[in-house]
């Protein structure tokens, strides 16, 4: 019995039916305010240093690294700055386009560790 619990679970994981939580710092929702950005130039390096791609997101509220789950959207991690209010986001996007046609958006938020 336990074997079969077992391979099913097993079964579910590797159909990617299971998604495992994240770990929360903060075990609220809160709200934010989303816009998006993109880089104009090749390097395209963040406050951090690192390059800007896929789950970047810029915050002036918190820390240099902090990772947050954004409804709808997933985990991202903070990895550059700019000139946003206490609860707002910046997430990178690879074009202007996409980042014109995310505009902005009111999404629930969580602090990861």
């Amino acid at each position: 019995m336990i074997v079969s619990k077992i391979m099913f679970v097993l079964l579910l994981a590797a159909s990617g039916y299971l998604h495992p939580a994240p770990v929360v710092q903060r075990q609220h929702w809160e709200t934010y305010t989303l816009t998006a950005y993109t880089c104009y130039d090749q390097a395209c390096l963040t406050a951090s240093g690192r390059r800007a791609g896929p789950g970047t997101v810029a915050s002036t509220s918190l820390a240099m690294g902090t990772r947050v789950w954004i409804q709808k959207l997933g985990e991202f991690r903070v990895e550059d700055r700019g000139d946003l209010e206490s609860k707002q986001l910046d997430v990178w996007m690879p074009s202007r386009e996409e980042a014109i046609q995310f505009g902005v958006q009111e999404r629930q938020v969580r602090v990861l560790r």
